[in-house]
């Protein structure tokens, strides 16, 4: 089955973008981002929440140059900064300025 990509230059109000971060970023980049629940049990039996956080991403979307993959696991606290979007756009920037400037 096949899923719409989502550029960054769609992002607009979107209600269900998750990736706005990466709108900002040097180049158009197309990402999709995931969030799984990993709770674990610890030695006296309480559960701990915990989430994966994912992203792959890729660009320029109309021609792409490079592609990540990035997985943060069992995370746990507040995850509502998005690190992994974070971290997609520093790298994603950082190919741009190295290689397409």
């Amino acid at each position: 089955h096949s899923f719409p990509t989502r550029r960054s230059s769609d992002l607009g109000t979107d209600a269900w973008a998750t990736a706005k971060g990466l709108a900002s970023a040097k180049m158009e980049v197309s990402a999709k981002t995931g969030t799984a629940e990993t709770p674990i049990v610890d030695s006296n039996g309480n559960t701990i929440s915990l989430v994966n956080l994912n992203i792959v991403a890729y660009g320029p979307s109309s021609d792409a140059d490079i592609a990540i993959a990035i997985v943060m696991p069992q995370l746990k606290g507040d995850t509502d900064t998005h690190p992994n979007i974070q971290i997609a756009k520093e790298i994603m920037d950082a190919y741009y300025d190295l290689y397409m400037k």
